[in-house]
């Protein structure tokens, strides 16, 4: 049976609005998906983009220096000044403490960050600590503590035998012990000779006597560098 042409015009019809329905359908979508992406997505883009471009500018900005390295100092010393050397990262300050609190900082200036510095010190104990601070003001991790003693204090010697002028006599006596107390751990030194003292400050050496009038020269020196100095005679006769 053939189709009248009054059908073939409503099917028609139909369709184009089917058509035109969808059309304005994605059209609606794409005018949302627009607008979601200048309202939405591209300020979020452009602020993700700015963050990016602040960390690439700013470089080493957020980031800590390096922790200086220290030539580690002498343990004691009689100096109220003590001399620290050591690198650290280019252009970075280094910032030296005390027990805690600072007591000197001083630019890194070196092309290899290489730094000598002069730190004042106080009587008795010391621990000193080190960290650096970049441009930025970024902090480094602190290094480890160092003990230093400052000791201006010359050590004692008293000497237990012999006395001075003693009298020896025989070859069986020509061999003489040294024996004193003086600071705990000095160096002892009889005629040039070392010999430590021990946790007690206790020394004891032997010494050969030639025949005649003997000169014992004795010199304590502690872990500081101070130095006593103490000369006795001594008469042996075969």
């Amino acid at each position: 049976m053939t189709k009248t042409p009054f059908v073939t015009s409503r099917k028609t019809k139909t369709e184009s609005q089917q058509a035109l329905r969808q059309s304005l359908l994605l059209l609606a979508v794409s005018i949302i998906l627009l607008l979601a992406f200048i309202f939405v997505i591209l300020p979020a883009v452009i602020k993700f983009a700015s963050k990016s471009s602040d960390t690439s500018n700013t470089g080493k900005d957020n980031l800590p220096p390096q922790m200086p390295m220290i030539a580690a100092p002498v343990t004691a010393t009689f100096s109220a000044t003590l001399k620290i050397s050591g690198y650290g990262e280019k252009d970075s300050e280094l910032v030296a403490l005390d027990n805690g609190s600072e007591i000197t900082r001083q630019t890194i200036a070196d092309e290899q960050g290489q730094f000598e510095i002069e730190l004042p010190l106080q009587d008795g104990p010391n621990s000193i600590t080190f960290y650096a601070v970049d441009k930025s003001g970024n902090e480094s991790d602190v290094t480890k503590a160092y003990a230093i003693l400052l000791d201006n204090a010359a050590p004692t010697i008293e000497l237990e035998t012999p006395t001075d002028g003693q009298q020896f006599e025989l070859r069986k006596n020509q061999n003489i012990t040294v024996k004193g107390k003086t600071e705990p751990e000095a160096k002892v030194y009889v005629n040039g000779r070392l010999t430590r003292a021990n946790q007690e400050g206790s020394f004891s050496t032997n010494l050969l006597l030639n025949e005649g009038e003997n000169t014992l020269a004795l010199k304590a020196e502690d872990a500081a560098g101070n130095f006593t100095e103490q000369t006795l005679k001594v008469n042996f006769k075969f």
